[in-house]
């Protein structure tokens, strides 16, 4: 819950940023010269965009399958999954194809988060105290190969479809 609040208030840091921005530009260049819509979405979004196109997502769709692989590593596979649900609903502004559907829905199966990077700790900590620096040193690590070990089931059912 922690992260969601994170995210929420830097995506409110990052308009704030963006629409100082764009009020200056525009003056300077003229009105509704320029926008700068910047999100925490939109960020995760470009940066995820090479791993969508990567596992087969069609290149139409990529920055938008970035942004919810973006997402997903940043709150939680729900918040993802609730975005993917909107998109796939009648009268969405966002159109993704029947493919890019069925390969998000493998790669953002996982628990591999920053989230659940606590609830580990926590959660094998209390059955292991004593080894819970280990655990820490290592959760970086195991969220990267949990993120990947979902990325290549949803690479397979690509190849599959």
């Amino acid at each position: 819950l922690a992260f969601i609040a994170l995210m929420y208030l830097f995506n409110f840091l990052l308009a704030e940023v963006g629409e100082y921005c764009e009020n200056g530009m525009n003056w300077v260049l003229g009105k509704n010269a320029v926008d700068f819509d910047w999100s925490l979405e939109r960020l995760l979004g470009i940066l995820f965009t090479p791993l969508a196109w990567a596992m087969g997502i069609e290149s139409s769709d990529c920055s938008n399958a970035g942004e919810l692989l973006g997402i997903k590593l940043v709150a939680t596979e729900f918040v993802a999954y609730q975005r993917l649900g909107e998109w796939m609903s009648s009268g969405s502004a966002v159109e993704l194809s029947p493919r890019t559907h069925v390969i998000l829905t493998y790669a953002l199966c996982g628990f591999a988060n920053f989230g659940s990077i606590g609830i580990q700790i926590a959660g094998i900590g209390g059955i292991a105290p004593r080894r819970r620096s280990d655990l820490s040193q290592l959760a970086i690590r195991a969220m990267i190969g949990g993120t990947l070990a979902a990325f290549m089931t949803a690479c397979f059912a690509g190849m599959l479809l």
